[in-house]
Parts: C-alpha cells; structure tokens; sequence
C-alpha cells in the first residue's frame, strides 16, 4: 500500500478527540464526502478521549493536492464535524522520515540543526532529550523540523520554554494577575500542591474587571525562589450576566428570533433543556445555541451535530441537550 508523504503524518496523523460520552466509531475520507457512516473505519479502542494514529489508505487517489477528512461519533450518535487536512500525495515514493533536527534560539537553517536519532519511519511518534547544557537560564525557543527521503522538509515547530538554575525543583507557588503587575509575590495566589508539574484549573476573579480588552498573566516560583516568565493571555470582558439564550435548528432565523430558553441570569450559565423537534426531518440535524449578556451583545453560537429518529417513544421524543457554558467573556 502506497504511503501518504511524511507531512501527512506529522500534521494530521495523531488526532485529538474529546466528548462527554465514549468515543466509538472513527471514519475519514478524502477530497468528497459520502455520509456520515459511509466513509473508511479507523479502529479504536471507545473512550471518552482518543489519541489517534493511522495510515489512510491512498490508492486510487490522484497524484497532487488533496484534501482529507476525519470524524468522529459517541455512544449517543452525535458526530463531530469533520477535521480536514490538506496533503500532498505522491505515488512513486514511499517517504520515510530521514532526518529529525533541532535547534535552540538561531536557526542555523536547513540541515545544520542538532540531529536526533530516528528509525526512518512514514510514521514517527518519538520522544528525545534536549541537551540543555550549554543553554543559559531564562526564556529560549526551542525548534523541531523534520526531513523526509524525497528531500521536502516539514514546517518548523517552535515550542517556548524557560530553563530554571537548577533542575528537578517543585513548584512552591502560582500567581495571577490582570493588566498591572503588583510585583513578584504580590499578585492573586493560586492554591497548589507543590509538585515539579503542575497542571492546574484556577477560577479566576473577574468581578472588578470592566467591560474591554484586557491581559492575564500566570507565573510560579520553584523551591530555589526562581521565578518564571509570565506568559501573556489576552481577552475581551463583553459584560456582565447573560440574560438570554435562545436555540434554533440548521438554518438561522436571526439574532433574537430563535426559540427562547428559559434561564435565571448569571455570569455564567450551564443549562439543560429539551429542544422542540416538532417538524424536524429525520436523521442529522445541527442544533445552534447562543446567548446574549445584559450589555446586549451576543455570543457566538454553540453547535452539536445530533440524529433525529420521530419512531422512538414518546416520552423520549425530545432531545435533551445538558451542560452548554455560555461564558459571558471570550479569551483568545
């Protein structure tokens, strides 16, 4: 079976799917759509999170640009849209990854990177050290590039890092703050459990925060007392409560003129409610829900991709849709 080139892998291979239910059945396609159902099994093992590896199969495809498709489907029949790919499929080679580089700070360019050791797969999932000995303390941008027989090199992935004085430390202590640095020590604390990786979800306080674009910093303070770089998130405050929610299906009659959700207002609304599916055509439907803030602007809409059957029993005629956040900010 002829193989896609490297870059098919390295950008599209391992996919990342997330769903409140189990994950059971995974297709793609390439280039025309034939149904949901009706495209190329990928085997998985069902969860509620994949990580997925696979070569697609390219025979009969046409030499040149294509464009592949993937998607995925739970244990209650919603698909997810499909992630799409667009690759270069080349039938005369079979292109394995032959050189793997990195370089710290200055691109040295093409081919005068540090190499890694690699076992010259079409497929590559691998992990190697860095050597950091030579590297100063503080920020530093770290590049990974791949080559494949044929020649083609992979775009450039950087990835930013900080190297502390001394390594194998715990983090002690993670702060917050918005806009105005206080000083190192001085801003909102985060409770933590000093660890060497902290991996963590911090409610942060937006009850002072005017309506605007604004910037949040996060940093953390190892067991030596070295601090980290705060890295800059920025976002735009749109309000305060959301007052209204409203839902429609497939086609948009218009902003404030969708089906109305009752709610109670809130910064913050999670909510669960039975859309109306009186005159809906079986089979796949796309539900839009969105809401608006007291400062009368709206949220973009959320989507769900859901199967509609009219024949089953009554009292499970509606669907129920649960736990839809309509954030009252956005952040980028």
């Amino acid at each position: 079976m002829k193989k896609v080139c490297l870059l098919l892998f390295v950008y599209m291979g391992a996919l990342g799917v997330y769903a409140q239910n189990n994950i059971n059945y995974v297709e793609y396609f390439w280039n025309s759509d034939p149904g949901w159902g009706m495209a190329t099994a990928v085997s998985i093992t069902p969860n509620d999170t994949l990580d997925v590896v696979f070569a697609p199969v390219t025979s009969g495809l046409t030499p040149g640009v294509n464009v592949l498709y993937v998607r995925a489907k739970d244990d209650s029949l919603m698909w997810t849209f499909p992630i799409q790919k667009t690759v270069y499929f080349n039938p005369n080679v079979l292109a394995n990854t032959q050189k793997i580089e990195y370089y710290i700070d200055t691109d040295p360019g093409l081919n005068n990177g540090i190499s890694v050791t690699t076992t010259g797969n079409p497929l590559i999932d691998q992990t190697f050290n860095v050597n950091l000995n030579a590297v100063s303390h503080g920020i530093h941008v770290l590049g990974v590039r791949m080559r494949d027989q044929i020649g083609f090199w992979s775009l450039t992935k950087t990835h930013l890092f900080y190297k502390f004085p001394s390594a194998g430390q715990d983090i002690v202590q993670l702060e917050y703050f918005i806009d105005n640095d206080p000083g190192i020590g001085l801003a909102t604390q985060i409770p933590i459990t000093a660890n060497d990786s902290i991996d963590i979800v911090a409610n942060i306080d937006l009850s002072t925060v005017q309506q605007g674009h604004h910037r949040l910093f996060i940093r953390a303070k190892s067991a030596n007392g070295f601090w980290s770089y705060a890295p800059k998130h920025e976002f735009f405050m749109v309000g305060q409560n959301v007052v209204k929610l409203e839902y429609f299906w497939n086609t948009d009659p218009g902003v404030n003129m969708a089906t109305n959700v009752l709610i109670t207002a809130a910064p913050v609304i999670d909510v669960s409610f039975s859309p109306i599916t009186a005159g809906l055509t079986p089979g796949f439907n796309v539900l839009y829900v969105r809401a608006k803030n007291e400062g009368n602007l709206w949220s973009v809409p959320v989507q769900k991709a859901v199967y509609f059957n009219p024949n089953v029993p009554p009292n499970t005629q509606k669907l129920s849709i649960t736990s839809i956040p309509i954030p009252a900010s956005t952040m980028a």
